[in-house]
């Protein structure tokens, strides 16, 4: 990658000439990582839309619980 950028892959295809794409390191994920998502974007499409404002309502709960739990551990006792 040039200088600054994040370091990464380049991808050439066969019978392509001249086409490279350059994926940065940060893009990729493991199999197992990306088929665990896709199983749970599968599930997620056959919820109705209200259960997924209710499964939305309860991340962003989940989300505010993380948060304050994790400026809890760094605060530093006075």
């Amino acid at each position: 990658m040039p200088e600054g950028e994040e370091d990464g892959y380049s991808l050439e295809g066969f019978d392509l000439p001249h086409v490279t794409i350059e994926v940065p390191a940060s893009q990729i994920i493991l199999i197992a990582q990306w088929q665990q998502e896709e199983m749970i974007l599968a599930k997620l499409r056959q919820l109705s839309e209200a259960r997924l404002l209710q499964l939305q309502d309860y991340l962003d709960f989940l989300l505010q619980k993380e948060e304050s739990e994790h400026q809890s551990r760094f605060k530093s006792p006075t």
